[in-house]
């Protein structure tokens, strides 16, 4: 059985006179991913990531034990290609894991190869939030980001409005009511039968063939949740199911140009995003004077376009991570292992190690992290 000592948690402590080195394994849903980062510097080690992509497209969705064989095939790899990146001289301090939320046998075989890691370098390993790692890692790139700010995760799996205060510490503004954004984004491209839709993830399908869009008068769907109500006082939650049962509508007619219905889509999926962080920035500014965009979508150029000129009228800066930290990655996992260690006291440290009777968990809103 792996147990991390108080030994182990006491030699890390005692490193932060110097950068820590960082080891992130993310797993939580189909790519297989490590980083290995210098902490506080944010120096890059290992980036490695494989994708199941290929393996998954044909279903139309992510078949749970067809993701866990890729795992167990593909992490050793991409660990042992991270490990060989780093000069040999290069000390790993802690790792970093993946522990939710997520696909649970997935997490669990990420959280396996930590654990079995940690037993042969004699160091201790410790739990991360999948959604908090997508949050924190704009840090790494802009060291001007400071503690509150508001953010804004957009991904496939979540779609979220919060205000992160400290590592460990969000306060959850609004959460999608049904799909999330890039959840929608995929669905959509797939109702529309792109042959380029079995290549490549569908939120990046679906912005190319926008880009060949235009809008249309007599194409107009609908942008959901326009304000606050007396069910939702707050007006904070997001919805995309309506947007993606009214587009698949349209496309069953069969009267439209499909690059113009994906521009449609786009912009009416964006414009609901855009009225939800209003309204949030009218509530939260000037307490916070930041807005961090972070997940898979966040890379969309019409989101950061729109975005970008709300800041500018909401005297906001809005801060998104590269493209590459946007997607499920190892980089960001690392990197909000030690955001946690660093910000966490000495008596906290020892609750954010896992152990073999860690169980990883499915569902773990932002909100409730501090509740952990």
């Amino acid at each position: 059985m792996s147990t991390t000592t108080t030994t182990e948690v006491k030699d890390v402590a005692s490193k932060e006179q110097r950068d820590l080195v960082v080891l992130g394994i993310e797993s939580s849903c189909d790519d297989s991913c490590v980083g290995i980062i210098r902490y506080p510097t944010g120096e890059i080690l290992a980036d490695e990531r494989t994708s199941q992509f290929h393996v998954h497209s044909s279903y139309g969705g992510i078949v749970p034990i067809l993701a866990v064989r890729e795992h167990e095939v593909n992490l050793p790899k991409v660990l042992e290609k991270a490990l060989d990146t780093i000069p040999p001289s290069t000390k790993i301090d802690l790792i970093a894991v993946t522990t939710g939320p997520g696909l649970k046998a997935c997490l669990r075989t990420g959280m396996n190869s930590a654990l079995q890691l940690a037993d042969k370098l004699q160091v201790p390993v410790m739990g991360v939030n999948h959604l908090e790692a997508h949050t924190l890692v704009c840090q790494l790139e802009n060291k001007n980001v400071k503690y509150p700010f508001m953010t804004l995760l957009v991904s496939g799996g979540h779609t979220c409005l919060s205000i992160t205060e400290t590592p460990g510490r969000h306060r959850e503004l609004g959460s999608t009511l049904d799909d999330a954004m890039g959840e929608a984004f995929d669905k959509v491209i797939r109702s529309l039968n792109d042959p380029e839709a079995c290549s490549r993830h569908g939120g990046a399908v679906l912005e190319s063939l926008a880009m060949k869009g235009k809008p249309n008068p007599s194409l107009r769907l609908p942008v959901a949740l326009r304000g606050p109500t007396h069910k939702r006082p707050r007006g904070l939650e997001f919805s995309f199911s309506g947007l993606k049962s009214a587009t698949s509508r349209t496309i069953a007619k069969n009267e439209f140009p499909v690059e113009d219905i994906a521009f449609e889509f786009q912009r009416a999926a964006v414009e609901h995003a855009i009225n939800v962080v209003q309204l949030g920035l009218n509530t939260e500014h000037p307490k916070v004077a930041q807005l961090v965009v972070c997940g898979g979508v966040a890379s969309n150029k019409v989101l950061r376009q729109k975005l970008g000129e709300l800041g500018r009228k909401q005297r906001v800066e809005v801060i998104f991570p590269t493209p590459r930290l946007c997607v499920d990655n190892g980089v960001m996992v690392a990197w909000a292992g030690a955001e946690r260690w660093a910000h966490a006291r000495d008596d906290e440290r020892s609750k954010l190690l896992i152990t073999r009777e860690t169980n990883p968990r499915a569902r773990w809103p932002l909100g409730e992290l501090s509740l952990s």
